[in-house]
């Protein structure tokens, strides 16, 4: 599939169409980005967002790789391959994330409750702070913690000794049942919403949040590596 580029130039790869002629607007105004995670995390998302607005070297050849491997290039930085200005720094931080608060909410023994808990760490406020600004980020990076991969994925499991009781009892059975069989005053069915989809997904399609895991997507010494987990 060919796209097109600037100057009216078509290339099938999009690395050397953007490489050699530019993107096909020419170039947008400064990127206006915020981000939220905790003090560790952001610290070393402003390193990484340093590394990628220079110049970049390929990465070093893998052993047994070939001699020359065409997806492995030098990256000339974000400003010059997208003829757009990248801050190093946000211009809107939320640096309220507690990293007590979310480490407790992680060990919660029902894994629904914890996943909520954890979440609506990071949603409530980005949430809050973006409904307070007349121009808000155009995307948010999320910085994620390695604790929160390693016991937020689905399949994750919390050492014994470490769970906390938390504050809901109904099961996800108990749930299910009263999508059928509302009750009176529905406070049963105020417990049993942590069953839901979190807010995650609302405000990433609302908010434009790209989660990085801090230790590994922000590696200063392998930049080029996946960021957006």
């Amino acid at each position: 599939m060919s796209r097109c580029w600037s100057f009216a130039s078509v290339r099938s790869w999009p690395r050397d169409g953007l490489f050699l002629y530019g993107p096909v607007d020419g170039g947008r105004r400064e990127i206006h980005y915020g981000a939220t995670g905790t003090p560790p995390g952001l610290a070393r998302l402003e390193r990484w967002t340093q590394v990628v607005a220079s110049f970049l070297p390929p990465p070093p050849a893998r052993k047994g790789a070939r001699l020359i491997e065409p997806q492995h290039v030098a990256f000339p930085g974000f400003s010059a391959a997208f003829h757009s200005p990248w801050p190093v720094r946000p211009r809107t931080t939320v640096a309220t994330i507690d990293d007590d608060a979310l480490a407790k909410a992680l060990r919660i023994a029902n894994r629904n409750e914890a996943i909520k808990a954890a979440v609506d760490i990071y949603v409530t406020p980005l949430i809050a702070a973006a409904s307070r600004m007349e121009d808000p980020p155009t995307f948010w990076f999320v910085v994620i913690p390695e604790e929160v991969y390693e016991l937020g994925r689905p399949l994750s499991k919390v050492p014994v000794p470490e769970r906390i009781q938390g504050s809901v009892r109904m099961t996800r059975s108990e749930a299910l049942k009263l999508e059928e069989q509302h009750t009176l005053f529905g406070i049963e069915e105020a417990e049993a919403e942590i069953y839901n989809t979190p807010r995650i997904s609302a405000a990433s399609s609302r908010h434009g949040c790209l989660i990085i895991r801090s230790t590994r997507g922000l590696c200063a010494k392998r930049p080029w590596h996946r960021v957006i987990s």
